[in-house]
């Protein structure tokens, strides 16, 4: 069981959740649109350049649920602002890379910071509001999911033509420092009582097998000797 700490930034805690499911689903939705022109760029094969996109989902996958876990014995409020920190970075940090294993690795760590606020965002968003508003306000979570799912092809693609594939990475730190800002004045405290310990041998099994899973249906995409090498 929970217990929040009485909230007056009910509403900042809402758009700072919807900050944080929108810059997931927007990097998600413009980097499967660029993706072509990053191919191009680094001088990779189909197969190669689909890692870019893998490499996300894999992450996310794998850490979505452990870090859910986490949070409740490391503290909701800080994984989740501390997501924010990890994802404006990783933005940089894919934005500047001169590599594609350098935007491999930022990639990935943008997965990760995307596993603390997806984890963390309904969880906060449910002990902020009353009962009778919690469907509401998980359906504009949802509502912001679909806006960057829709607005990352178009924006993707005139960012990638205008300026270049590495502002479409740039081009979230705006956002990403804006939710930490929000975050830190409207998040609050959650208490979680009977904490039980981290489940570290389920979470090695866990990897193991999703890891598997993903790499399995994903086959096509296992060559990875350039990338690495480049």
């Amino acid at each position: 069981m929970s217990i929040v700490q009485k909230s007056d930034h009910r509403y900042l805690v809402l758009v700072t959740v919807g900050i944080g499911t929108f810059l997931s689903s927007l990097n998600t939705s413009i980097t499967n649109t660029i993706l072509p022109v990053i191919q191009h760029a680094f001088h990779l094969t189909m197969g190669q350049s689909e890692w870019i996109v893998l490499i996300y989902l894999l992450v996310l996958t794998l850490f979505l649920l452990p870090v859910g876990r986490l949070s409740d014995l490391v503290g909701h409020r800080t994984l989740f602002l501390f997501g924010f920190v990890l994802f404006t970075l990783s933005a940089l940090f894919s934005g500047i890379a001169q590599s594609d294993l350098w935007l491999l690795i930022g990639r990935a760590m943008l997965a990760l910071a995307g596993s603390m606020i997806l984890a963390v965002g309904p969880a906060l968003l449910t002990t902020s509001f009353a009962p009778s508003e919690r469907g509401k306000v998980l359906g504009m979570q949802a509502i912001m999911t679909y806006i960057g799912l829709s607005l990352g092809p178009a924006l993707g693609g005139w960012l990638a033509q205008s300026y270049g594939w590495q502002s479409t990475f740039l081009v979230t730190i705006p956002f990403g420092i804006a939710g930490l800002l929000l975050g830190l004045l409207s998040v609050p405290k959650i208490v979680v009582e009977h904490k039980k310990r981290f489940d570290r041998l389920g979470f090695v099994f866990f990897l193991i097998a999703m890891s598997s899973i993903t790499l399995l249906l994903n086959s096509n995409a296992m060559p990875l000797r350039k990338a690495v090498n480049t």
